[in-house]
Order: C-alpha cells, then sequence, then structure tokens
C-alpha cells in the first residue's frame, strides 16, 4: 500500500464497522453524494471490493449455509422453486429484474437482469439443482478451513460468492456500469435438455459469458471439458417351459460380467475417454439366479468425433441372436457434447487471468473431465467456466468449498463483471 491507500483502507473498515452493513448497502445506491473519504477516487475499486468482501464474510457464510439447508435435488420441485425464491429475494434488493421459466418436470428457472436492454455485457450462469438425493444429504459444517455441505462444490458456493461479488459493486456503486444478466437452471443435474436452448439464446445476446461452477484446489478455469453419453440398459432373461437347461447356458450375472469387462477395456484402447459404471441392479425369485438384471453407465469422451464410434461399440456389445433368451433394452439418456478450447475462450482466460495477477489470486487453466453447462454455446462467444469458490471432492459426500477462498474469489468475479463492460482493458 502507498500512504494514502492505508488511510483510505482504514477509513473503509472504520465506516463499515459504524454504520453497519445494512445501511451500507442502501447508502451506496440510494445516495447521489456520500461526504466520505473512502469514496475519492484514490483508493482502487479493487482495494474496496475486498475491504467490503472481508468485513462481510459472515454473511457470505450464512448465506451458504442457508442454501444447503434448501433440498433442492433434482426432482424435488417445490426445494428448487423455494430455493429459487430466496434467491430471488437478495437479487431483487440489488434492483434486478426477473423473468420466471417454468418447466413441467423440473423447477423453475430464473433469469435476471439490471439493465432494460435486449443484450448483457455478462452473463452469469448458475444452477439451482444439485444431483443428491435426500438420503445422501450432508448438512453445513465448517471443519480445518473446509465448508462441507450437499451441493457447495458445483452450485450453492457459486451462488453464494455471486451474491457477495453483486453487492460489493452495489456497495462501491459500480453496479449500475454494467449490463449483467443472471440465468440459473434447474434442470443441470439432469444433462440440461430443457434449458439448452434458453442457453443458446441468451448467451448469444451476450459479449461474455461465465459460469458458477467451483474451481480446482489450484484455482482452475475450465477452457475445455469432454462430453459424455448416459445408457440404460435393461436384461430379461425369459426361459421357456421344457427348455430348463438354457437357463444354465444363458447365466444373467455371467452375461453381465463379461460385457463390464469389455467395457472396462474401452478405458484402455483410446486415449482421452473413460467408462464408468454408475449403477448395477439385479432381480431373483427366492433362490433362483437372476431373471433381471439394470445398468446405467456413462462413457466420457474428448473429441466431438469419438462419439459416434464410442456409441456404436455399446450397441454392439450388447446385441444378442434373436434366439437368445436374453432379451436387451438399450437406451440413450442424456447427453453432453465436449467443450472445446477456442481462441475466444484463451483470450478471455488471458484478460482474467491479468485481472487475478493485479488481485493477487490464483488462477489456471485446465481440461475439466466434468462436462460443462456451457457446452452448448456457440464457439465464437468468451465463455469461462469456474468462477466459483476453490472446491473439492465433487462427486462424494465428502465435497467442499476452501474458506479461504470465498474473499478471493468473490473479489474475482465482481472485478470480472466491472471490466466486462470495459471490454477488459489493459
Amino acid at each position: 500500500y502507498t500512504y494514502a491507500s492505508l488511510i483510505n483502507r482504514m477509513l473503509d473498515v472504520a465506516v463499515e464497522r459504524y454504520f453497519g452493513k445494512q445501511q451500507l448497502e442502501t447508502l451506496g445506491e440510494q445516495e447521489d453524494f456520500v461526504p466520505s473519504l473512502i469514496k475519492k477516487t484514490t483508493t482502487p475499486l479493487h482495494t474496496r471490493l475486498r475491504s467490503y468482501l472481508r468485513g462481510n464474510l459472515p454473511s457470505m457464510e450464512a448465506n451458504l449455509q442457508r442454501m444447503v439447508e434448501i433440498n433442492s435435488y433434482v426432482r424435488n420441485i417445490d426445494g428448487i422453486n423455494a430455493f429459487g425464491q430466496w434467491i430471488s429475494n437478495l437479487m431483487l434488493r440489488m434492483s434486478f429484474k426477473r423473468e420466471v421459466i417454468t418447466r413441467a418436470e423440473f423447477g423453475n428457472m430464473l433469469y435476471f437482469k439490471n439493465h432494460e436492454e435486449e443484450t448483457n455485457d455478462l452473463l452469469i450462469v448458475g444452477q439451482l439443482d444439485n444431483p443428491s438425493p435426500f438420503q445422501d444429504y450432508v448438512p453445513y459444517l465448517v471443519d480445518r478451513g473446509k465448508i462441507y455441505g450437499t451441493g457447495v462444490s458445483r452450485g450453492k458456493g457459486g451462488l453464494a460468492i455471486l451474491i457477495s461479488a453483486l453487492q460489493a459493486l452495489r456497495y462501491t456503486r459500480n453496479l449500475k456500469k454494467v449490463k449483467c444478466g443472471v440465468f440459473l437452471v434447474s434442470d443441470e443435474s439432469a444433462g440440461g435438455k430443457s434449458s439448452k436452448p434458453i442457453l443458446q439464446d441468451l448467451g448469444s445476446r451476450s459479449r461474455w459469458v461465465v459460469s458458477l461452477q467451483g474451481a480446482g484446489l489450484s484455482g482452475e478455469l475450465t477452457l475445455s471439458s469432454s462430453g459424455q453419453i448416459k445408457f440404460n440398459i435393461e436384461i430379461n432373461r425369459v426361459v421357456r417351459k421344457g427348455k430348463a437347461d438354457m437357463k444354465d447356458k444363458y447365466d444373467l450375472v455371467h452375461f453381465i460380467a463379461q460385457r463390464i469387462s469389455s467395457l472396462r477395456k474401452l478405458n484402455d484402447e483410446i486415449q482421452n475417454q473413460s467408462v464408468t459404471i454408475t449403477s448395477i441392479d439385479t432381480h431373483g425369485v427366492g433362490d433362483q439366479s437372476p431373471d433381471h438384471a439394470s445398468l446405467v453407465l456413462h462413457i466420457r469422451y474428448r473429441h466431438p468425433d469419438q462419439k459416434d464410434a464410442l456409441e456404436s461399440r455399446v450397441f454392439k456389445l450388447f446385441e444378442v441372436p434373436s434366439t437368445s433368451p436374453l432379451k436387451i433394452h438399450l437406451t440413450r439418456g442424456a447427453f453432453r457434447k465436449p467443450l472445446l478450447e477456442t481462441e475466444a475462450n484463451n483470450g478471455f482466460y488471458e484478460h482474467v487471468s491479468r485481472l487475478a495477477d493485479k488481485l493477487e489470486v490464483r488462477v489456471q487453466k485446465t481440461h475439466n473431465d466434468i462436462p460443462s453447462i456451457l457446452s452448448v454455446l456457440d464457439p465464437e462467444i468468451p465463455h469461462l467456466e469456474g468462477l466459483g469458490p476453490v472446491t473439492g471432492g465433487y462427486g462424494t459426500k465428502n465435497e467442499y468449498v476452501v474458506r479461504d477462498s470465498l474473499i478471493d474469489r468473490s473479489v474475482l468475479l465482481a472485478y470480472t463483471i466491472f471490466q466486462s463492460s470495459k471490454d477488459f482493458p489493459a
């Protein structure tokens, strides 16, 4: 710090402690002139943002705790709508306008914007849903610098960052200088098919797009990600009377074991792809061997031209002769295409990386094996994933947010929002 900036920083903290959070939020938005030295241009914006966010860390954590307490499992429509209403209350206080997009199969999707125009400087994409049913729910817990809880790593942690970043911009009277849109989907955990056309439309009307998914432990920003195909497989063994020997010949468990072994080999045959079996279920009568089985598998791949070949391999693997007592029903479920690294994404990353250096926030670019919500966008639209907090443990009951990252990542998001209206000047 210089002498002047240090004095202003001290005044900044003192005023926050004296006036309190609620009065300052109102002050920052409604007053045309505030006789306070912290508003002078000698204090850099990022310094004021960080100072505000540091003083409001307890509020950020309280918001995250409240989010975790709401059951927003993707099939719990009432829970998702309640979560969306809670978020809406916070956004409306910051003068955002709301559009509710209803869906019969999923909860309501929400679109907010703080302006009247058709286009956005920046579109921020987040999710209201999570893939964990209530029996897998993990309550909010802070332990050894980590915040645990269902949904914190991919959805709710990013939303806590977003709310705080917008509040900081509002406090510094810079929020209205940006045409900001926020789109919250409710079907991300189910493949995003319903939200796809809406996201494509909003993305085409935005100059920059970011998502609020959590970053890795090194602050990774995702420039590319794998695609994914889901397969649902149902197998019945039908043995006619008088042909009991066929029951032994076509043992269902043995058949499944062979196919799983073949699927595992796909991981080694071709690079940049993986097969994960997420569910196996068999059913028999009494002490008899099973007559029914079901499998769910996910195949992830990195290049678009791999998709057709992989689908063909799976369908061929489960083909059986028409005379076989095994009857197989195979369907393709949710599909996500890969997110490819492009010149537009790289340019956007360089802008954000330069801001991060100025803010002393660690970032690096990466490829992510988890499919991206932004993969449906036109490749020419600059977009980045991973502007949420630093996280770990996604896909397990031990997912967490690194507590110390909340302030840094909020400052980074707030500064990115502000600079997006200026096209990230050097």
